[in-house]
């Protein structure tokens, strides 16, 4: 960092900084990094007008340089009372399946980004959404529609199989914004910013889903700059959520991959996520979802048993992690909807 850049931070207790700056600057110092380990502070300070300030003076003021320059350091029993706290702040987050929030780990109730992919993920995240608005009534969350089918008789039924006296009351509480376009959902993002600074607001925004994400990105896994621009607005969101203590769920529709997803326990499995495969990396959690009949086949000895075990007709579904920071991949699940 430029030594003048630092000047307004400085001139408040060094009211002749700029003059100092510009003899550090004559004697070849312009950076922080070179006035901090070009050489020791005594030869440094040989190299200066000494009419400008003593030689305990140019001291604190390099200390104080070294502070502005460097990150606040934490030690281990801070950061660990830190990540206490944050873990205890969380509320929410699990589908009410035991089964499957074992498998999930917490996925939906950590902070930062999940990935939702394959059959019914919009169904997924509209549930695990309603569901926590329902519990809490002190939170809200934002639905991002980028193509403009979000299905108002779909969350309907949903608050109302989840039979509860305030279900209704959620709707309430989940804002839809129609984006259909990258600059549109920068708009809402900034919305939602400025609602997150404001100290009056209330209730607190719990989850913000993106719905879907493919829309936004038409050509990111073909071009380097649609790569670059689809980094830059995953970690900006990353960074949002972290920050301001929320979840982001994006959905990703489907492509096909042949001949098998790697990534899945199911060597039946032909299709993945889309835009490319460096996506999941900038997730924190990638979870598939999986028709039984497309993994198993229809007439498998597997699935006879699975809907047998149903015994009410539902439908029998596979929920796979594919890749995840808290949880194991590959790791999957028996869901009955």
């Amino acid at each position: 960092m430029r030594l003048r850049l630092l000047v307004p931070c400085l001139v408040d207790q060094w009211p002749n900084v700029a003059e100092i700056v510009k003899a550090l600057e004559g004697a070849s110092i312009k950076t922080t990094y070179e006035l901090l380990f070009s050489g020791p502070p005594e030869v440094i300070y040989g190299r200066l007008d000494m009419a400008l300030l003593t030689f305990p003076q140019f001291t604190e003021l390099h200390e104080q340089i070294a502070l502005l320059s460097s990150t606040q350091g934490e030690t281990g029993p801070q950061a660990y009372s830190h990540e206490m706290e944050e873990e205890a702040a969380i509320v929410g987050g699990d589908t009410g399946v035991e089964d499957l929030d074992n498998l999930l780990a917490g996925a939906f109730s950590a902070y930062g980004v999940v990935e939702l992919s394959g059959s019914m993920a919009s169904l997924m995240a509209l549930w695990v959404v309603l569901r926590h608005l329902t519990l809490y009534e002190d939170s809200d969350s934002w639905w991002i529609d980028t193509t403009s089918d979000f299905s108002v008789d779909q969350a309907a039924a949903i608050t109302q199989a989840i039979q509860s006296q305030t279900s209704l009351a959620a709707l309430d509480r989940l804002q839809i914004c129609s984006a259909v376009n990258l600059t549109a959902v920068h708009d809402v993002l900034d919305a939602l910013a400025v609602s997150l600074n404001d100290d009056r607001q209330s209730p607190q925004t719990r989850y913000v889903i993106i719905a879907s994400i493919n829309h936004l990105f038409p050509f990111s896994a073909s071009t380097s700059q649609g790569h670059a621009i689809l980094t830059t607005f995953m970690r900006h969101i990353s960074l949002m959520a972290r920050q301001h203590r929320f979840t982001v769920i994006v959905i990703n529709n489907p492509v096909s991959s042949q001949p098998t997803n790697v990534l899945s326990a199911f060597s039946s499995t032909v299709t993945k996520p889309g835009l490319g495969p460096t996506f999941t990396y900038l997730c924190d959690n990638t979870i598939w979802l999986a028709n039984a009949e497309d993994v198993f086949g229809d007439h498998d000895t597997t699935l006879i048993e699975l809907r047998r075990s149903g015994g009410d007709g539902r439908q029998v579904h596979i929920a796979e992690v594919l890749r995840s920071r808290n949880s194991v991949s590959q790791s999957f699940s028996v869901v009955l909807a």
